[in-house]
């Protein structure tokens, strides 16, 4: 599992099951700064298992697409984008969840 899929499972779980700020796990976002940072950004890393981390030198598109978006959302306030009002495919693009739609079928 991927960073930006353990990110995925935090957000829609903290925002059933409240938890005050300060209890909000920080560990991806501080393995991330320590890991991937670079001068220029953020890369990707070769080999998660070798320590200390070598970085692959690119900073993938799905970094600021889904990592960040999903990061943002663990810490900001369940009123941004309310969980029983949107959805999020598997892009991390926010649907809006529709009530009363009539399905058509041939």
């Amino acid at each position: 599992m991927g960073l930006p899929s353990v990110i995925l499972v935090y957000t829609p779980l903290l925002s059933y099951v409240p938890l005050p700020s300060s209890s909000i796990p920080t560990h991806p976002l501080q393995a991330i700064d320590k890991h991937c940072r670079t001068d220029n950004g953020y890369a990707g890393i070769r080999n998660v298992y070798r320590v200390p981390a070598e970085n692959d030198n690119t900073q993938q598109s799905f970094f600021l697409a889904e990592t960040l978006k999903y990061l943002y959302l663990l810490f900001s306030d369940d009123s941004v984008i309310p969980l029983d009002q949107w959805v999020f495919n598997t892009e991390a693009h926010p649907l809006p969840v529709l009530e009363n739609v009539t399905v058509l079928t041939t």
